[in-house]
């Protein structure tokens, strides 16, 4: 009777320092959970302030892209009205031109 209380009491004895070393092992579980997850979350937020840090880069981008459209819009409007008033300057210059001739030989052949 005697053995088979200490065996029973061994026994005891082995499941409880089972159980501890399992409390234990469970206790470092958790902690490493923690800050994994902690770890996670700090890595989450910074991958959020980088996207955000992006997004604004990419609009700032597409203003400045935009701006450079509509300034180059008009100034190829402003291009070709120039080119415009340029053409229309030389067609009156030949005309004039041509007057002028015109009237030098009326004055030559009045002479």
């Amino acid at each position: 009777m005697r053995l088979r209380r200490q065996a029973a009491e061994g026994r005891l004895k082995e499941a409880e320092a089972r159980l501890q070393a399992d409390q234990e092992a469970c206790a470092k579980a958790e902690d490493e959970a923690h800050r994994l997850a902690e770890e996670l979350q700090i890595r989450t937020e910074e991958e959020s302030r980088r996207r955000a840090q992006a997004e604004a880069r990419l609009k700032q981008e597409e203003a400045l892209l935009q701006s450079e459209q509509e300034a180059r819009a008009k100034a190829e409007e402003e291009t070709n009205r120039l080119a415009e008033l340029r053409a229309q300057a030389e067609v009156e210059a030949r005309r004039l031109a041509e007057e002028a001739r015109a009237e030098a030989e009326e004055v030559a052949q009045l002479r």
